[in-house]
């Protein structure tokens, strides 16, 4: 008969109790994790983390159709939102306004990837609505309730750099007064 002992399982804030070991595992095997509360979380979190950045992609591919992000080139760029600001409530047209850092918006071009050159994808709630050649966008007749807007800076290709350059903001848009 083996002994079992018991090993901390981490120090998240993700809801273990306190003296919860969270893995317990014989000496002579692998350790078997304890699905608490927190890992429901966790696993949560990852999934709609993975769904993100799943969406986030702009379905081109690299040009070369290989789909490798270590290929692809990096930015010095940084997005920034300005418009709408976090939690903000908006009316039902909202001017969408970003901050460009370290690189340029540029028309739809052919020929070699640039890494200062690119143009945005704009997504609302998940859905690509725009893929703009400018740093401010509309979005007119928006459903009242909560959205998330999330703005990418991508090469000419349509596809990301190797260091994604995404930002993300929720926002509420106020049902129209009578």
């Amino acid at each position: 008969m083996s002994r079992l002992q018991s090993v901390p399982f981490c120090d998240c804030p993700f809801g273990h109790e306190s003296g919860d070991s969270g893995t317990i595992r014989d000496q002579n095997s692998s350790p078997k994790v304890k699905k608490t509360p927190g890992y429901r979380v966790l696993a949560a979190f990852l999934a709609a983390f993975l769904a993100v950045a799943l969406a986030a992609g702009c379905g081109g591919g690299s040009s070369d159709g290989g789909g490798d992000d270590a290929a692809r080139p990096t930015t010095p760029a940084r997005l920034q939102i300005l418009a709408p600001t976090p939690n903000e409530t908006t009316g039902q047209n909202v001017t969408v306004k970003l901050d460009l850092i370290g690189a340029k918006v540029v028309p739809q071009t052919t020929g070699p990837l640039r890494t200062d050159e690119g143009h945005v994808h704009v997504s609302l709630d998940g859905q690509l609505v725009s893929m703009a050649y400018g740093t401010d966008q509309e979005l007119p007749n928006l459903s009242p309730g909560k959205h998330s807007l999330q703005a990418e800076f991508v090469a000419v290709d349509h596809a990301p750099f190797a260091n994604k350059v995404v930002r993300g903001v929720l926002f509420d848009v106020a049902a129209p007064s009578q």
